[in-house]
């Protein structure tokens, strides 16, 4: 377990922060990903969303 790193990037704690604390002590604005794009899964994890897709329909 100590080879591990336990850190929390920054980028990750700073999303969780108020944007208008972020502005007032100037600090960065995190660059976060749309959470509304779909995430294309490829492989055997493809597979089996697409047969849950068919089974739902």
């Amino acid at each position: 377990m100590r080879s591990v790193s336990w850190g929390i990037p920054i980028s990750t704690f700073l999303a969780q922060v108020n944007t208008e604390i972020l502005t007032a002590y100037s600090l960065p604005l995190p660059n976060i990903p749309d959470e509304n794009t779909p995430k294309v899964l490829t492989g055997w994890l493809g597979e089996l969303e697409q047969k849950a897709r068919n089974k739902l329909a």
